[in-house]
């Protein structure tokens, strides 16, 4: 097998979003007050009754904070810009959570792009660079702290040539 390189498409994307929701399908909230307390403006708002994106209707509403796609292997870098952004308004985090009844999840998605190499019997294997998903005892702490849930998909695109 040989050693990873740095060959032209094989990468891997991050993308993070920051979401508040309710705790059940029963409450609801009012997303735009949570931008008034938390003075951080959403990506997007889903409201519960509403046809999403796929046409299906919302069960929640959902107040979302997306952080723009990031091309690296540290998700670590990712977790932080996050918190970069959020861990000053923790206060006011921990008031919207408590008067709304909201939870919070951190859904991290990550794309890994290889290709598939072939060798001189024929045998093939997928060359693809994988993030580092390690987290500092720190890190996740703060993330407790914020009353956040962390998600993190993984998916591998290798094209067929």
């Amino acid at each position: 097998m040989r050693a990873f390189g740095h060959a032209p498409g094989k990468r891997v994307e991050h993308k993070a979003e920051f979401v508040f929701y309710c705790r059940d399908d029963q409450c609801d909230f009012d997303p735009v007050a949570l931008t008034q307390v938390l003075e951080i403006a959403p990506t997007s708002i889903e409201r519960r009754g509403d046809a999403g994106p796929s046409g299906r209707v919302v069960r929640s509403t959902a107040w979302c904070w997306q952080l723009g796609d990031r091309t690296t292997t540290e998700t670590y870098e990712v977790v932080q810009e996050v918190l970069d952004i959020f861990e000053p308004v923790a206060d006011r985090i921990a008031e919207a959570r408590a008067r709304c009844g909201l939870d919070l999840i951190l859904h991290l998605v990550i794309k890994m792009y290889g290709r598939l190499e072939v060798e001189p019997d024929g045998s093939t294997w997928a060359s693809v660079p994988t993030p580092s998903t390690a987290f500092s005892s720190q890190m996740l702490g703060k993330l407790a702290e914020l009353g956040c849930s962390l998600d993190i998909d993984q998916y591998v695109l290798v094209p067929a040539d």
